[in-house]
């Protein structure tokens, strides 16, 4: 732990020094002097500070509205990752729902029921219908997907809404 010294400017500002910065010069907040700081042998004569706190934390500089939007970044970063885990784990293995219309699905086990007079009637009554395209069975995307999908954007843009004001500094 660096001890540090009070050091009085002219306009009657106290500024803290440590032994390391004994000889340099600096100019003061308050009025725009530029005082010279003691050296190293007239440091010592300065009155001592109590506050010993380590030299390289510093103040930090946060005001109410960045904090409110640093927690707002990391609410959304978090509500988005539990909607995707959501949509990965539980919602995957859900059935998709298809529609079924009578006569659509026909299997053998309800031919082998049927009486050759109502394989007559059934016959009389597909050859009736209009002709059926057939195409082959393309399975959509489920639509867990694409709610995985914005999740996993709104993730993004709470990581870097809280990034951003991690990173970026107020200008004083």
């Amino acid at each position: 732990m660096t001890t540090r010294y009070s050091l009085t400017c002219q306009c009657g500002k106290i500024r803290s020094v440590e032994p390391s910065q004994a000889g340099e010069e600096f100019s003061c907040t308050a009025c725009g002097t530029t005082n010279e700081i003691p050296t190293l042998r007239h440091l010592r004569e300065l009155p001592v500070l109590e506050d010993n706190a380590p030299s390289r934390l510093r103040k930090t500089d946060w005001s109410p509205l960045r904090g409110t939007i640093f927690l707002i970044g990391v609410l959304i970063t978090l509500g988005s990752m539990g909607a995707m885990t959501i949509f990965t784990v539980s919602l995957r293995h859900a059935p998709t729902q298809t529609s079924s219309l009578p006569n659509e699905k026909l299997t053998f086990e309800d031919l082998d029921d049927l009486t050759p007079q109502e394989s007559w009637l059934e016959w009389q009554t597909l050859r009736n219908l209009p002709p059926k395209i057939i195409t082959p069975h393309t399975e959509e995307a489920p639509p867990w997907e694409f709610y995985r999908q914005i999740a996993t954007g709104l993730a993004i843009v709470g990581l870097a809404v809280t990034a951003l004001t991690w990173i970026v500094r107020r200008n004083s």
